[in-house]
């Protein structure tokens, strides 16, 4: 049985509750790595580091119209933020495109919130701090 690309795992960023929404308060990319600021209503914010990001992509999600269609996700993990993407087409663009190796052990971490995208690719488990 062929396996499907770019499937949506809900990741448990967080012990707290996580909002059903976020929203993206800033992302930054310098030598601290590459951090995403999220707030929902009410929340502190939730600050999520990439020490050794390999890529990541921000898009509009009005152009990601892919997310949730052919059975991608389960209609009950829909309204989540926070996903690994397992069989990752993202994955294997950068392995395609790559001058060098980026090793088996890659990751495809997946922020999806009303209005942005952000996927991320990394060797590392983030590191994940309430702001408060």
């Amino acid at each position: 049985m062929k396996s499907k690309e770019d499937q949506l795992i809900p990741w448990m960023v967080s012990k707290n509750n996580i909002p059903d929404k976020m929203y993206v308060e800033g992302m930054h990319d310098d030598y601290e790595g590459f951090r995403v600021l999220l707030k929902g209503e009410n929340t502190e914010m939730l600050r999520i580091t990439f020490k050794n990001k390999i890529s990541y992509m921000n898009t509009d999600e009005s152009y990601r119209l892919d997310i949730g269609r052919n059975d991608t996700i389960n209609e009950a993990h829909f309204n989540r933020v926070f996903y690994t993407v397992q069989n990752s087409s993202y994955i294997k663009w950068i392995k395609k495109t790559s001058k060098q190796s980026v090793g088996p052990d890659v990751k495809h971490f997946a922020i999806y919130t009303d209005f942005d995208c952000i996927d991320i690719i990394t060797h590392d488990v983030p590191i994940v701090e309430w702001l408060g």
